[in-house]
């Protein structure tokens, strides 16, 4: 090979080798690991977006603060209610685009769908005035100054809530809050706290605002009973005592956080019971009421009366002191015949109503119209409201059983209500769907039936 040649190979190699070195370095000195975006300091940028533009493996460690945030909001939860949907970002699914005011108009995917961040928000804000009613501090804006930094955040961005110890809660719905300015605002302020939930009225969000105010206790699906038979059952979401005492000074809270309103005679019962009731959420009507629709009390004591009773629950009117044929004299010129305490047509069939008194030929001759097509119920001295109607309903073929009936009861309502007595649903009966019993109801149980749209009829 020429020398010249030789000369030449040998600069390009070497030109080639200087490149490749530099370009490693250039490489080295320009890893994204360690870019630092000054927008993440200055709290310009969501973490979505610093995310977005940093490496997959850095991404994770910058975010780590608010995944334990989650993981904690995750964990308290109640039971049997789903944490809510997050996005690829890490946030609630609840739709908050960036970029948008708070105040501006978009459905919550949560259980009150009609609300828009801002109404949710207004609602929250209504409820929690009412729990911690704010000192005038707790109610500005955030903002620090230091010789070094100056902090704010806006206040329609960031809603502030107050705490029992004085200090504050901080709702960074969208989870724009980036993480050097959280641990510059906990360093300056230990007393304020940090939440990152959805304002759309689900529980989780409810819960971690009760968790942040430092209350006395707090209760989750909370459940009480009042009275025996009939039996009211209130199940709420929370129950807050706010202070030691509270439970001593009938300053307990309930928080319902349905959509379902609990009835006017809900609260009232709560009210006595020294619980005060809040809705912040509900916006439909009371439960509707399962098939039976009419209720019919029976309240007198004396058999013969409640034997009257019951059969006006059926529209029935029976004869009484009734003498009732067993032979005629047209059959073979004797007549005989025998007093009914009740008689009654129902049906094209004809009843008698008798009480046995331990006279053998009374009971045979009521034994006698029963093969003469007479349907007879014998009542025993001692039956009471139970074994009369279960008498009763046997001889007209009517299905009921005795028991403690559910009349009120739905998975998604706030409260339930349990009374003994027959559930029937028979659709010859010309009253329609009935329930009969002879417990005593208390105007708090006539009311809240009446307003879930029951029928009370007494006798």
């Amino acid at each position: 090979m020429p020398f010249f040649l030789q000369i030449w190979v040998a600069y390009i190699t070497m030109f080639s080798f200087m490149a490749l070195f530099c370009a490693s370095d250039l490489y080295a000195v320009m890893d994204p690991r360690f870019e630092l975006d000054p927008q993440v300091i200055s709290g310009l940028k969501s973490t979505q977006q610093v995310g977005a533009k940093r490496a997959p493996g850095t991404a994770a460690k910058t975010t780590s603060a608010h995944a334990k945030e989650s993981a904690k909001s995750v964990k308290r939860k109640s039971a049997g209610s789903a944490p809510p949907r997050r996005n690829e970002g890490g946030n609630n699914s609840a739709k908050y685009a960036s970029g948008n005011a708070p105040g501006q108009s978009f459905k919550l995917e949560s259980p009150v769908s009609a609300l828009t961040y801002q109404e949710a928000i207004e609602r929250t804000q209504s409820l929690w005035k009412m729990i911690v009613p704010p000192q005038r501090e707790q109610q500005k804006p955030l903002s620090f100054e230091s010789p070094t930094f100056s902090l704010s955040l806006d206040h329609e961005r960031y809603p502030v809530f107050a705490r029992m110890n004085g200090g504050r809660i901080i709702l960074d719905y969208n989870g724009t809050i980036p993480p050097l300015v959280r641990f510059l605002i906990e360093d300056k302020d230990p007393s304020v706290r940090i939440i990152t939930e959805s304002p759309g009225g689900s529980n989780i969000f409810i819960s971690s605002l009760l968790e942040a105010a430092g209350f006395y206790s707090v209760e989750e699906n909370f459940s009480m009973e009042f009275g025996a038979d009939p039996k009211i059952t209130v199940r709420a979401d929370f129950k807050v005592e706010k202070k030691a005492d509270s439970l001593i000074n009938q300053d307990v809270v309930i928080i319902n956080n349905n959509h379902t309103a609990f009835p006017t005679s809900i609260g009232n019962l709560l009210k006595k019971g020294g619980f005060v009731l809040y809705e912040p959420f509900a916006t439909l009507g009371p439960l509707v009421p399962q098939a039976t629709r009419t209720i019919h009390a029976v309240s007198v004591k004396k058999q013969p009366e409640m034997v009257d009773s019951i059969l006006s629950a059926f529209s029935l009117l029976p004869e009484k002191n009734k003498h009732v044929d067993v032979f005629t004299a047209s059959d073979n010129g004797i007549s005989l015949s025998v007093k009914a305490e009740r008689f009654f047509v129902q049906g094209g069939k004809r009843y008698v109503v008798t009480t046995f008194d331990g006279d053998p030929i009374s009971y045979t001759l009521f034994r006698i119209l029963e093969t003469r097509g007479i349907n007879v119920i014998i009542l025993a001295v001692e039956d009471d409201f139970r074994k009369v109607t279960e008498k009763i309903l046997s001889r007209m073929k009517i299905k009921g059983s005795f028991a403690q009936h559910n009349l009120l009861q739905d998975d998604s309502s706030g409260y339930a209500l349990q009374m003994s007595g027959f559930k029937l649903d028979n659709a010859s009966l010309s009253a329609g769907d009935l329930f009969l019993t002879d417990r005593n109801m208390s105007p708090v149980v006539r009311d809240l039936l009446r307003e879930s749209g029951f029928t009370i009829n007494n006798r």
